[in-house]
C-alpha cells in the first residue's frame, strides 16, 4: 500500500467544487415528505432484535442509507455483520479484524462497507463481505472513520494522534497527519461539506481541522474527560459530542466566532456513549447505559425514549423511519 504522497491539487480543487455544490444545494433542499413525524417516533416499538454478537458487546451500528432493512454492526471481538430486518438474520459476515470494531459504516452511494478497529487498521469491504483494501497507516487504535463528501475518500483518526485522508478505490493513503496535540483522537467525522474534519480527544477537546491545509483552525474544551463520539448534522450547522458528563450540541457558526471560548447550544447531562443526527437534521438521538433518547433539533425538546440499555451506538434509518441501537449484551435492537 502506497502511503502519504500528499493530497493532489486536483483533489483539493474537486473538494472545493463539491463543497460549494453541496452547500448551495443544502440550503434549498426540502425536508423529505416521508420523514417520520414526532407522533410516529413516539409510537416506535422494538420491531426486531438481532443476537448478532453472542458473547461479545455490540460496539457500533449503522443503517443502510437507502435500504432501511439492512443493519450493520460491529463487536468487541473484531467481527461485523450486516443483518436483515425482514429475514431477522445476519446475511453478510465481515471477518478480518483482530480487535474490537470501533466504527462500521455503509458507503452512502457505493456498495462498500468501511470498518475501523482497535487493531490499528481501517478496512474496506464489498457488500458481500470480501475485503477489498486494508489500511495500516495508524500506529494506535483507530477511533473513527467517515466517508468524505466527494464519496471517493475517507478520513480516519487514531489514538496515536494521527489522522489520514485516503483514496477508497485505489487503497492509497494520500495524507497522514500527526497532530501536535497533548492527547490522542477518540472520535471524529468529516463535515458534510467536505472541507473540515471534526475530532475529539482523550483530554476532552474538540479540534476542527482544515483538510486541504491540514491545519488545526479551531479548538475548544468540550467535555471533562474523553470525547466519546462526534457527529455533524447534515445541515452543516451543528456538531454533537458525547462524554462521561453527557451530550452537548455546538452551533458551528458561533464556534467559528468564539473559538476557544465556545459554549454549547445545549447540554444533556448523564453519561452518553453516542449521539447522531438523522439525515434531515430534524432529530438527534443520544444513547448510553440508560437507553436512547430522541430530541428535536434546534429546540432540543425530548421526543421519545427507548429502553436500549447499554447502548454503545445508535443510528437512524432513511427518513428516520427506524432507529437501531448496538447494546453491550451483544444484541442489536431496532425500533420502528
Amino acid at each position: 500500500m502506497d502511503t502519504d504522497e500528499g493530497i493532489p491539487e486536483s483533489v483539493k480543487e474537486r473538494m472545493t467544487e463539491r463543497s460549494a455544490e453541496l452547500s448551495k444545494g443544502r440550503k434549498k433542499r426540502p425536508v423529505s415528505e416521508g420523514l417520520a413525524g414526532e407522533a410516529a417516533l413516539q409510537g416506535f416499538k422494538e420491531s426486531v432484535k438481532f443476537a448478532a454478537h453472542k458473547g461479545q458487546a455490540a460496539t457500533c451500528v449503522a443503517v443502510h442509507p437507502q435500504d432501511g432493512n439492512l443493519v450493520l454492526s460491529g463487536d468487541s471481538a473484531g467481527a461485523a455483520v450486516v443483518s436483515n430486518r425482514k429475514s431477522k438474520k445476519g446475511v453478510v459476515p465481515i471477518v478480518g479484524h483482530k480487535a474490537a470494531i470501533t466504527r462500521a459504516i455503509f458507503h452512502p452511494t457505493q456498495g462498500t462497507i468501511l470498518t475501523a478497529s482497535k487493531d490499528t487498521t481501517v478496512k474496506v469491504w464489498s457488500d458481500k463481505g470480501k475485503q477489498l483494501h486494508s489500511f495500516d497507516m495508524h500506529k494506535g487504535e483507530v477511533s473513527g472513520v467517515s466517508v468524505h463528501a466527494t464519496g471517493d475518500f475517507f478520513v480516519s483518526t487514531a489514538t496515536d494522534k494521527s489522522w489520514a485522508f485516503c483514496d477508497i478505490a485505489q487503497g492509497k493513503v494520500l495524507q497522514l497527519v500527526r497532530g501536535d496535540i497533548p492527547a490522542g483522537f477518540t472520535a471524529s467525522m468529516s463535515h458534510p461539506d467536505g472541507l473540515i474534519l471534526g475530532t475529539g480527544t482523550a483530554d476532552g477537546m474538540v479540534r476542527i481541522w482544515d483538510i486541504k491545509s491540514q491545519q488545526n483552525v479551531v479548538s475548544f474544551a468540550a467535555h471533562g474527560g474523553a470525547v466519546g463520539s462526534l457527529c455533524f448534522s447534515e445541515n452543516g450547522y451543528y456538531c454533537a459530542t458525547t462524554g462521561a458528563d453527557g451530550a452537548k450540541v455546538w452551533d458551528l457558526r458561533k464556534v467559528a466566532k468564539m473559538g476557544a471560548n465556545a459554549q454549547a447550544a445545549t447540554h444533556m447531562p448523564g453519561a452518553a456513549a453516542d449521539a447522531v443526527f438523522d439525515f434531515s437534521g430534524s432529530y438527534l438521538c443520544v444513547a448510553g447505559q440508560e437507553g436512547a433518547k430522541v430530541v428535536l433539533a434546534k429546540s432540543w425538546a425530548e421526543v421519545a425514549v427507548f429502553p436500549a440499555a447499554g447502548a454503545a451506538g445508535v443510528a437512524f434509518g432513511p427518513d428516520a423511519l427506524c432507529l437501531a441501537a448496538a447494546c453491550d449484551d451483544g444484541v442489536v435492537r431496532v425500533y420502528a
